[in-house]
């Protein structure tokens, strides 16, 4: 199964994949894409992921991407943890 998460340079995607290394069962997420606007968030997140994967057998393989269209085709299921920043007055 591909789970896509747009806003995927988010603080709180830790805690889903935490959630990912543990299941075990049948049907259970094989493939994490994390989609984000912003490259350095989406790096930052992936070192994160890996570290915290160290040591798990068989751990659901991570893509990260900029691109909304490569994000969603093939998914599965799509969490939307978008964020919309606040804009400031010119």
């Amino acid at each position: 199964m591909r789970l896509t998460i747009l806003g995927g340079g988010g603080f709180r995607v830790p805690l889903v994949h935490r959630a990912l290394l543990s299941d075990r069962g049948e049907g259970r997420i094989t493939e994490l894409v994390l989609h984000d606007l912003d490259p350095g968030r989406l790096a930052a997140i992936g070192h994160v992921l890996a570290q915290q994967e160290q040591g798990v057998l068989d751990p659901p393989l991570i893509t990260t991407t900029t691109d909304l269209d490569e994000a969603l085709t093939g998914a599965d299921f799509v969490f939307s943890a978008i964020r919309v920043a606040a804009c400031k007055a010119a």
